[in-house]
C-alpha cells in the first residue's frame, strides 16, 4: 500500500541519462535509481541499473537502514573512481540524499484476488526495465489515503508462439476521494520470469488510464542466470 512516496519525483526525467556511466560527473549531483546491496550491518553498496557499483564513502543519509535488494532513489556526487582490479565497487561517492522506492514482486492472477487488487484507473507516465526490475512512474487521483498498486501476471491470453508474458498494472483506490493528483514510482522484481536457458523474456504490460484508454508497453527482459 502506498501514498505519494518519492522526494525526487520532479527529477525523474534525469533517471535514464543518469544511469549511463558516461553521464557520471565529479562536479555535479546525480539522481538515479539503484538497488541496495547490504554488506553487513549498516554497511552497503548501491548498484545502478547499468551495473555500476557505488560505495558511499560519505553518507549524508545516515538515518537510512539498508535492506538487501531494496530499490532506492539516490542523490549523489562522485568523489573518486576505483582503479583497483576486481574491486567490488566502481566509484566512491558522497550520498547526498536517499529515499526508498516501493519494491514488490509480481502477483499471480486468480479469481480469489481479482477484487482485492482492484481495477481503478492509473496513469502511467513512464515504464522501463532496469536491472531485474520493471520500473513504473505513475499518477492517480486520491486524497491522503493509502492505495494499492500491483503488477499482475495474467494466466489468460498469454499462450503465444514467442512465449510473451502478459502483465497488468492494477490499482485499488479503496473508494478514496479524487481530490488530488498523486504521483510516485514503483519497482517490481521480475526475476521470477527468468528461463533456465537465459533467453530474453518478452513482456507485454498494460494499464488502464483515467481516460479509459488502455496503454500497452512492450518490454524485453535480458539477463544472465
Amino acid at each position: 500500500m502506498m501514498k505519494s512516496f518519492v522526494l525526487f519525483f520532479v527529477l525523474l526525467g534525469l533517471l535514464v541519462s543518469c544511469n549511463q556511466e558516461d553521464g557520471l560527473s565529479y562536479n555535479h549531483m546525480i539522481v538515479s535509481l539503484a538497488t541496495v546491496e547490504q554488506v553487513s550491518g549498516n554497511t552497503f553498496l548501491l548498484r545502478l541499473d547499468n551495473d555500476t557499483v557505488l560505495d558511499p564513502l560519505v553518507n549524508d543519509a545516515s538515518s537510512f537502514v539498508p535492506v538487501n535488494a531494496q530499490r532506492v532513489m539516490i542523490n549523489y556526487t562522485i568523489l573518486s573512481k576505483n582503479i583497483v582490479p576486481n574491486s567490488p565497487y566502481n566509484y566512491k561517492i558522497r550520498l547526498n540524499d536517499l529515499t526508498n522506492v516501493l519494491t514488490k514482486t509480481i502477483t499471480p492472477f486468480s479469481t480469489a484476488t481479482n477484487n482485492s487488487i482492484g481495477n481503478d484507473p492509473i496513469d502511467v507516465t513512464g515504464c522501463w526495465i532496469g536491472s531485474h526490475y520493471v520500473n513504473v512512474t505513475f499518477t492517480y487521483y486520491g486524497s491522503s489515503e493509502n492505495h494499492l498498486i500491483s503488477l499482475v501476471k495474467l494466466t489468460s491470453g498469454g499462450a503465444t508462439a514467442d512465449s510473451t508474458v502478459y502483465l497488468e498494472l492494477r490499482h485499488n483506490a479503496y473508494r478514496d476521494f479524487s481530490t488530488n493528483v498523486n504521483q510516485g514510482v514503483i519497482s517490481f522484481d521480475i526475476r521470477s520470469l527468468q528461463k533456465s536457458n537465459s533467453a530474453p523474456v518478452k513482456i507485454m504490460l498494460t494499464a488502464k488510464g483515467t481516460n479509459g484508454v488502455v496503454k500497452v508497453y512492450s518490454l524485453i527482459y535480458k539477463y544472465m542466470v
